[in-house]
C-alpha cells in the first residue's frame, strides 16, 4: 500500500481587486507518495535531522519554522539547505507530486466560486486526479494523509475527496479511483514527520512559482514524478 502525505504552500484565499497583504498569487498543494515499506524509515531519518538542528527534536520542523527553535550555530537558511539535501539524497523511494493553482486566472473557470472553500475543494481533486495516474501504473492502494487545518477546512477537503470517489472527474470516471481507500486521514505535522517533508517539497515549488526562485526546487528536482525526465504535467501540474 502507498501513503500520500499532503501539505500546502501559499494561501488558498481568492485574490480580490484590492489585493490584501499576504495573499499569494499561487496556491500549492501536494506532497510525497511513498510505499509503507519506506515511510517509517523516512520518518526515522528526518527525526535525526531534527535532533541535529533543533533545540528540541520534539519541535516541528517546517520550511517556516521560527529561528528560535534552531540550535545555536545554525540559522534558518542553513537548516533549509540541510533538509533539502536530505530529501535529495534520501535512499527511501518516494515521488513528489504537486499542483499549482494560479489564482490570477481562476475567473476563466466558471465552476469556481470566488471563495477559499471552492479553491480548496477543486485543488485537492485536481491533485488526486494526477496521483491516480501514478497509482494506476503501480496497481496498488493508497491512503491520503493531510495536514489537519481546522474543522471547516478539513470538512471541505473531506467532502471533495468523497465526491471524487463517488463521481470521478471530467478526466476519469469514478471507477478509476478505486486505488484510493474509502476515507482520508487528518494528522498534525507536529507529530507526523512525513508531513513536514511534504511541507518542504511544496515550499520549493511555491518559491519557484511565486518568486521565480528555483534554488530549492533544483536541489530536489530528481525526486519529482516525471516521464522520461519531463516533470511538467507529471510531478508539477498547473491549473488552469
Amino acid at each position: 500500500m502507498y501513503l500520500f502525505y499532503v501539505d500546502e504552500s501559499g494561501t488558498p484565499d481568492p485574490i480580490s481587486i484590492n489585493k490584501k497583504g499576504g495573499c499569494s498569487n499561487n496556491f500549492i498543494i501536494g506532497g510525497i507518495l511513498i510505499k509503507t515499506d519506506f515511510s517509517q524509515k523516512l520518518e526515522e531519518e528526518f527525526y535525526e535531522i531534527k535532533e541535529k538542528y533543533l533545540k528540541n527534536p520534539l519541535l516541528e520542523l517546517k520550511y517556516n519554522s521560527p529561528p528560535s527553535n534552531i540550535k545555536k550555530g545554525y540559522n534558518k537558511e542553513i537548516v533549509r539547505e540541510k533538509v533539502y539535501d536530505f530529501i535529495n539524497n534520501s535512499s527511501q523511494n518516494f515521488k513528489i507530486i504537486t499542483a499549482v493553482i494560479d489564482k490570477t486566472n481562476l475567473g476563466e473557470k466558471n465552476y469556481f466560486s470566488k471563495n477559499k472553500e471552492s479553491i480548496y475543494y477543486y485543488a485537492l481533486q485536481f491533485l488526486l486526479e494526477r496521483i491516480n495516474y501514478e497509482l494506476s501504473a503501480l496497481k496498488d492502494s493508497c491512503l491520503v494523509i493531510l495536514d489537519s487545518r481546522n474543522k471547516k477546512d478539513n470538512k471541505t477537503l473531506y467532502s471533495s475527496y468523497m465526491y471524487l470517489l463517488k463521481h470521478g472527474t471530467n478526466q476519469q470516471n469514478a471507477d478509476k479511483f478505486n486505488h484510493f481507500l474509502p476515507s482520508i486521514a487528518f494528522s498534525d505535522s507536529e507529530f507526523c514527520m512525513n508531513l513536514c517533508v511534504a511541507d518542504f517539497c511544496c515550499a520549493s515549488v511555491f518559491q519557484l512559482e511565486e518568486f521565480s526562485r528555483p534554488r530549492y526546487y533544483k536541489t530536489i528536482k530528481n525526486k519529482f514524478r516525471n516521464i522520461n525526465g519531463v516533470i511538467e504535467g507529471y510531478g508539477i501540474v498547473h491549473f488552469p
